[in-house]
């Protein structure tokens, strides 16, 4: 084979390789992340007052938001990032590990394994995240063991207050 067709071929391979990869990053999804958030950090006071058992307990004390991280989209076909955020409460250590769904909060202690609980919302719904925000969320969800029941304690949510979600902007 020729010096000139020998160079001929190794450029034409080189701009067919060059085509195929660009045409491929051209169809091929885009990843995209999410911007951050302009505040990152936030503290939301809350009061419950229930009936367990006829008595009357209240639990004070701060859901706490901090947000960790943007991160990548997961999964085949997924283009958008999201944001994670560390949800927390102040005075006390939530039943739940964070990463989950909400925050749980100890409301009562039943015995050494059973216990009922509110679940507060993750810490971006009170960060005005909305890749986590509930529109509709009024009070917490109460959580008991499934083998007692509200009636058998005898349970009655009377009073929930907490500061509500901020507005944030994401740039």
């Amino acid at each position: 084979m020729k010096k000139g067709t020998k160079k001929l071929l190794n450029l034409g391979l080189v701009a067919f390789i060059t085509g195929i990869v660009f045409i491929l990053s051209a169809c091929l999804p885009q990843h995209r992340l999410p911007p951050p958030p302009e505040i990152t950090y936030g503290e939301f006071p809350f009061t419950i007052i229930f009936e367990i058992r006829g008595e009357r307990m209240i639990v004070e004390d701060v859901l706490i938001a901090e947000f960790v991280e943007v991160t990548p989209p997961r999964g085949f076909g997924n283009t958008e990032g999201g944001r994670r955020w560390r949800g927390g409460l102040k005075y006390n250590e939530p039943t739940r590990e964070p990463g989950g769904a909400g925050i749980s909060v100890l409301l009562y202690r039943i015995d050494s394994t059973r216990m009922v609980t509110a679940i507060l919302p993750s810490a971006g719904h009170f960060m005005g995240d909305p890749i986590h925000a509930l529109t509709r969320w009024k009070e917490p969800s109460i959580g008991h063991p499934r083998d007692t029941s509200f009636e058998e304690l005898n349970f009655r949510l009377i009073s929930f207050e907490i500061a509500p979600p901020i507005e944030n902007t994401f740039r």
